[in-house]
């Protein structure tokens, strides 16, 4: 099973196992404007993002299908942006473990 045919709402749980066990929590800053959008929705549109190859606009299209309330191109962008890198190579390992399981799973069903 490749990335792109898993649909979004599984990315969405992936991504939600994946903060929960990273212990990644919305952190409250004490100043500034808070979050808008949960970090499981960012991740989750990043991994949709580049599984598809999709554009800014493309995604925010796709996610106004899936979702009610969906992020700005701009702020889509500066989320993005502010993502560590270790935490995304962590992300992306947890999700290609994942798959990997779920292939295995499938594999086992056939075969039984």
């Amino acid at each position: 099973m490749k990335i792109e045919r898993i649909p979004f709402g599984e990315i969405r749980k992936i991504v939600k196992k994946f903060l929960k066990e990273k212990k990644i929590e919305e952190r409250k800053k004490k100043r500034g404007r808070p979050k808008k959008y949960s970090d499981e929705l960012i991740f989750s549109s990043l991994l949709f993002m580049i599984s598809r190859g999709l554009s800014f606009r493309d995604l925010r299209s796709e996610l106004k299908e899936r979702i009610k309330k969906v992020p700005y191109i701009s702020n889509l962008h500066y989320r993005f942006k502010k993502i560590d890198e270790k935490t995304l190579e962590e992300l992306l390992e947890y999700v290609r473990r994942e798959i990997e399981k779920r292939l295995d799973i499938t594999r086992n069903t056939v075969k039984g």
